[in-house]
């Protein structure tokens, strides 16, 4: 999970956001296509049926999905093909291929083999807390969460925004939390890690823990090197658990069986679009309330100062 701060007042009301989505919907490739973007429902189909909600309130939060459609060349081929048809024309022609005629045969190889790919589809969610001014993406990368962001932008016509960042650096704080032992309140220290360095100015081989007491002497030994946390596994106010990384990025989480015991209370005899409510609305409070937590643990937020 990425988390991304407003900068400025944006209009993300359920309502504004339906209209601007459904400006760009999520379509499967056309024949001659490599990939394409858009936005789709982030509910679950039922019976088969595809709802036509693109952005689903879920307590104080919206949730909404980006699909990627795409083909994928496989590029050793691609090269193998490319060599073969140069090969071919140099020696036909007694004379050498170059850069931009490569590229050009390059782009006729894969144009030849796009109707052979077989499309594949990736979605991409997101989280929207305009009461936090926060966009929540669940990926661990950057560029899948820009693909979804820059598209929003584009339906909105502005989305002022930049990566959350606190005053404390991630690896600095969990590196001191380390060193004590002890997390901020309401977080706990579980049994993983990954410690870097640097030696001689340059990057030193990480130190990877896994499954033992990060409290031992052995971590306090690799601390005393100056190795910092580069990833670290925390559980927090026992509703879910995860590792935060030193990019402030949250990966694998895991909620609690008690949440999902409570979302499953709250769902009742419903069908599975209220199950589905019931859990996305007890989850993305959660979300939003560690963000809360995991910026106030490192200083707060570090805002750009006016000018």
């Amino acid at each position: 999970m990425l988390a991304y701060s407003l900068t400025e007042n944006v209009d993300l009301s359920v309502e504004t956001l339906q209209a601007a989505l459904s400006q760009k919907l999520a379509r499967p490739l056309g024949g001659d296509e490599l990939s394409t973007y858009g936005f789709t429902t982030p509910l679950p189909r039922v019976d088969g049926v595809q709802s036509q909600i693109l952005a689903h309130p879920c307590g104080e939060g919206i949730l909404i999905c980006a699909e990627a459609w795409f083909r994928k060349p496989p590029s050793k081929a691609v090269n193998a093909e490319v060599d073969k048809k140069v090969a071919e024309i140099e020696a036909a022609q007694d004379r050498k291929v170059k850069g931009k005629e490569r590229r050009e045969i390059k782009d006729l190889v894969i144009s030849g083999m796009i109707p052979k790919l077989v499309p594949d589809c990736k979605h991409t969610t997101a989280l929207i807390l305009p009461r936090q001014n926060l966009i929540l993406v669940e990926t661990g990368t950057p560029s899948a969460a820009e693909d979804l962001l820059s598209t929003l932008r584009e339906v909105l016509g502005s989305l002022p925004l930049r990566p959350l960042r606190t005053v404390q650096s991630p690896a600095d704080g969990m590196t001191a939390w380390l060193k004590s032992g002890a997390a901020p309140d309401g977080f706990t220290i579980l049994d993983s890690a990954v410690l870097a360095g640097e030696k001689d100015g340059k990057k030193a081989s990480k130190a990877r823990l896994s499954d033992m007491d990060l409290s031992s002497e052995e971590v306090q030994m690799h601390l005393a090197t100056g190795r910092k946390a580069s990833k670290l596994a925390l559980a927090w106010e026992n509703k879910v658990s995860f590792k935060l990384t030193d990019k402030l990025v949250v990966e694998g989480i895991k909620f609690d069986d008690l949440l999902q015991d409570e979302a499953a209370q709250a769902a009742g005899s419903g069908d599975v679009l209220q199950h589905f409510d019931a859990s996305m609305t007890i989850m993305s409070k959660t979300l939003g309330n560690l963000a809360s937590a995991l910026t106030n643990a490192f200083g707060g937020e570090d805002k750009p100062q006016a000018a």
